[in-house]
């Protein structure tokens, strides 16, 4: 395979597999970059994917020290010291936003599947302060987010390439 002298290999798959992965074809000349599908710190330790990798992700990325993750970051701080921040620790908080913010929006219903959802369908373009892409949902249609933000690993740093600046489909 490496001797076709790919560009970038996609393996959609965990960690271990992915590193694994990485390992034997950076030990068969793969000089490409790796497109990941979830940053995990282990792969930070990974000389085969610490070059240059890059993925997308629905959500702002839990390793980002950026204004709108403060919150985030000094409650983890305050009340789970030590906690290990993983991929859907930063995507669960946001769904909790997204939840409190559709409930807000129905203050008179009685909190009930029916009022979470009558709330959603009021939301349009809610995107919790930069968290999450413009959520917007409508009843009776599935909901498509096609905003996604890059996120990368450079000399064994989490990197956001393009900052918080989400980017999206047509």
């Amino acid at each position: 395979m490496m001797s076709h002298n790919p560009q970038a290999l996609y393996f959609s798959n965990g960690p271990p597999a992915i590193e694994h992965m990485a390992t034997d074809c950076k030990q068969q000349g793969f000089k490409g970059f790796w497109v990941l599908p979830n940053p995990d710190a282990s792969e930070l330790h990974n000389s085969a994917l610490d070059t240059f990798s890059i993925g997308q992700d629905l959500s702002l990325s839990y390793f980002a020290n950026l204004p709108q993750t403060q919150e985030f970051h000094t409650a983890m701080q305050q009340y789970a010291p030590g906690v290990e921040l993983k991929t859907n620790s930063l995507r669960a908080w946001a769904a909790y936003d997204v939840f409190k913010k559709a409930l807000e929006e129905v203050p008179n219903e009685t909190p009930s599947p029916q009022a979470v959802r009558d709330g959603l369908y009021k939301l349009n373009g809610f995107d919790d302060n930069g968290l999450t892409p413009p959520l917007t949902y409508s009843p009776g249609k599935p909901t498509i987010v096609k905003c996604f933000i890059l996120w990368g690993i450079k000399n064994g740093q989490f990197v956001l390439p393009k900052e918080d600046n989400y980017s999206c489909a047509p």
